[in-house]
Formats: C-alpha cells, sequence, structure tokens
C-alpha cells in the first residue's frame, strides 16, 4: 500500500526538493478516473453484446418452435433501449389438452436458484440479479429442450457466464433431421427478422400476443 501510494505521488506530482512543496500536478485523478470509465464502457459493450445474443436466439427457437404451436406472449416489463427486445413468453401451447404453463415453470425454477443463494448468504442485490439472468438462461433452454422433444438439435458453445448464474449454450447451428436449418452464416440475420416482427406487433397488442401456429410472415422467415 505505501509503494502504491509512493508511485502515485511521484506520477502526479513534480516537487520543489529545496521547499518539499508540490509546485505544479502534471496529472490528476481525472487520468485514472478515464482509465476507469473505459473499463466500465468496455463491460457495458459486453454485457449488450450478450443480451442481444440471447435474444437473437430467442427469436430464432421461437421460429421454429411456432410450426409446432401457438405461442403467448406478454408485454415486457419494461422497453428495451440500447438492446433488441427480449419477449415474455406466456405458454406454448401445443393443444388444448397439452399446454406448457412457460412463465409460470421459470418462475419456480428460478426462485429455487434464488432461494438457493440467499440461504447461503448471498446478497440480496446480488441474489435479484442472477434471479433475473438465470430466467432468460433458463428459458432459452427450455425452449431448446421442447425442441429436442422435436426432433431438433443443436450444436453449441457453452459460455462461462458470471459466477452463481446458469451457463448459457450459445447455438452456432441448428439441424432438424440432419438437415441444417440455419448456420452461423444466416442464424444472426434470421433471428434479427423474426425478434423485429415480433416487436412490431407487439406494439399494437393490448396486455397479451398470441402468434398462432404456423404464422404466414414468420413462416417466410424461418423455413423448415
Amino acid at each position: 500500500m505505501k509503494t502504491f501510494v509512493k508511485e502515485v505521488m511521484q506520477s502526479t506530482c513534480q516537487f520543489n526538493t529545496n521547499e518539499l512543496t508540490p509546485v505544479v500536478c502534471t496529472k490528476s485523478s481525472t487520468e485514472y478516473d478515464n482509465s476507469s470509465s473505459v473499463k466500465q464502457v468496455k463491460k457495458n459493450k459486453t454485457s449488450r453484446e450478450i443480451r442481444n445474443s440471447q435474444t437473437i436466439q430467442q427469436a430464432v427457437l421461437i421460429g421454429a418452435l411456432n410450426h409446432y404451436a401457438d405461442i403467448i406472449f406478454k408485454q415486457p416489463a419494461k422497453k428495451s433501449i440500447t438492446t433488441h427486445q427480449y419477449m415474455r413468453i406466456k405458454s406454448v401451447n401445443f393443444s388444448d389438452e397439452n399446454v406448457v404453463s412457460f412463465a409460470e415453470f421459470l418462475k419456480i425454477r428460478c426462485y429455487e436458484h434464488y432461494s438457493y443463494d440467499i440461504s447461503h448468504g448471498v446478497a440480496l442485490k446480488t441474489a435479484k440479479r442472477r434471479y433475473q439472468t438465470n430466467k432468460k438462461t433458463d428459458g432459452l433452454h427450455l425452449l431448446m429442450d421442447l425442441l429436442n422433444e422435436l426432433g431438433f438439435e443443436f450444436n453449441t458453445k457453452l459460455t462461462e457466464g458470471k459466477s452463481g448464474t446458469i451457463k448459457l449454450e450459445n447455438i452456432l447451428e441448428v439441424r432438424k433431421e440432419s438437415f441444417v436449418v440455419l448456420n452461423q452464416n444466416n442464424f444472426e440475420t434470421v433471428g434479427q427478422e423474426i425478434n423485429i416482427l415480433l416487436n412490431e406487433r407487439m406494439k399494437h397488442a393490448g396486455k397479451e400476443m398470441t402468434l398462432y401456429r404456423n404464422d404466414p410472415e414468420l413462416s417466410q422467415i424461418f423455413r423448415l
């Protein structure tokens, strides 16, 4: 600590050795603040890229699932400004008798993680952040599981993620019965188009919106 203080003082001020008093500061704390700001900007950029990637993956999975089920969405809790809008799925309806209560499932599952964190001394703020992060990650995994049951396969790469959060599988390729449906060349483009379509419709919907099975517009974007 003493060494660090000495180095900082030597780099920030020139001294008059005769008077032993500082004369002029050639560097200010602003330069150190700027360094911190650059790191924060990079961190924010990475965070936005991750959120956009999750939204694109969700859109692609929704596009695939729409060939087999009606999907009901709820209005987002808050509007996204700097990233693509992530969709809130309420349920996936394969038939009147086969309904996946998507939102309720995630709520229960992620609350289990939240309760575990709290019981093991994790700070409340951290536990709440992990809860929100896990809802997105578990939501993507649930969509992938549903599509696995329908014969889809995914070539993925596991991301590290933050400590205490569920690790996300980044999709690199989508296959159906050994046929490549999407790969890295068209994955992002298809995902963006689907996300834009859904958000445009959501703007004109009420509290909920139903994307009916084999939606004509969406089927033109995500072809099987």
